[in-house]
């Protein structure tokens, strides 16, 4: 076996080795070893990351998050789907969600509703044979639960009105 002299790929001091089997060295001691692996995957020598991470916004509920990839635009797979479901079933981009949810001030669009975990509206009439809106025929974000009435009751004004009517006249005993 024969002594070899090389450069530390790290430092760059000359060391000799005794060269076993074919495995030449590329570094002169551990914690040479160490550190260029730790730099290679982005740390500095005292193992704090060249790059710390900036807080990001979710594109979908605008919460902060903190990713290691610059590629990541969700805070959680949920917001992921839901972002997604949007762009596929209605037909409008995240930027005109936001548009119509900002001209509502965040909340239901029903009057005197302030619930914020809101669902696209849109008319069923418009376009029933594909399961997906057009586009055009969105008429706003409101709440699951007004989502359901207006599901139950066909998107009928004249079954909602008879509701109303209902409502108002009060119980048999009052």
């Amino acid at each position: 076996m024969a002594d070899r002299t090389f450069n530390c790929a790290r430092c760059g001091k000359s060391c000799t080795y005794t060269y076993i089997k074919g495995i030449a060295r590329m570094y002169c001691s551990p914690s040479c070893k160490t550190a260029a692996y730790q730099r290679r995957r982005g740390f500095r020598s005292n193992g704090k990351p060249f790059h710390t991470p900036e807080p990001r916004f979710c594109n979908m509920c605008g919460q902060p998050f903190m990713s290691q990839k610059g590629s990541h635009r969700f805070c959680t797979a949920a917001c992921q789907m839901k972002a997604h479901g949007i762009v596929y079933r209605y037909r409008i981009t995240l930027d005109e969600y936001k548009t119509i949810l900002e001209s509502q001030g965040g909340v239901c669009a029903i009057e005197g509703c302030d619930k914020t975990d809101l669902a696209v509206d849109h008319d069923h009439r418009c376009c029933p044979e594909s399961g997906r809106s057009c586009g055009l025929c969105i008429r706003g974000l409101i709440c699951s639960v007004h989502n359901k009435v207006l599901g139950f009751i066909d998107d009928d004004p004249t079954k909602l009105s008879g509701l109303a009517d209902y409502l108002m006249k009060g119980t048999r005993n009052g």
